[in-house]
């Protein structure tokens, strides 16, 4: 995946003053048919210097029926040495159908820089473009 922000596209109040590009490399192996290994490696450029953050996701999930998924998280960016963030996390992840499903997530952070707990709700949707 690639994303950027647009500088010249942005508020006054919002404006990074460079573009600031990120990308990222998700990948996934299932193990069986009800266990799967995700991770990602990615890096973000904030738009002010030139230093990319470098973030990465390991993830251990769980089919406990067709529609419920469980999973356990590691994650965190190297930003500077003096802003390390690791964090852990466990999620539920339910499919509505096909094309939509819902989650919620919690975890805490572990290194100094991290926050120091979140919880998350999260909606996505697939879009058959083919049709």
């Amino acid at each position: 995946m690639f994303h950027t922000a647009v500088n010249f596209l942005s508020s006054h109040n919002y404006n990074p003053g460079r573009l600031a590009p990120n990308f990222r490399f998700t990948m996934q192996n299932s193990i069986t048919k009800k266990l799967a290994l995700g991770y990602n490696i990615d890096a973000e450029w904030n738009g002010i210097d030139n230093k990319p953050a470098i973030i990465y996701t390991f993830a251990q999930g769980w089919s406990v029926s067709e529609k419920i998924y469980f999973y356990i998280e590691a994650f965190g960016a190297f930003i500077t040495k003096a802003s390390l963030q690791h964090s852990i996390d466990f999620g539920l992840a339910y499919t509505i159908n096909n094309n939509n499903k819902v989650d919620v997530s919690g975890g805490l952070g572990v290194a100094h820089a991290s926050p120091a707990w979140y919880v998350a709700i999260g909606y996505s949707t697939r879009y058959n473009m083919r049709k």
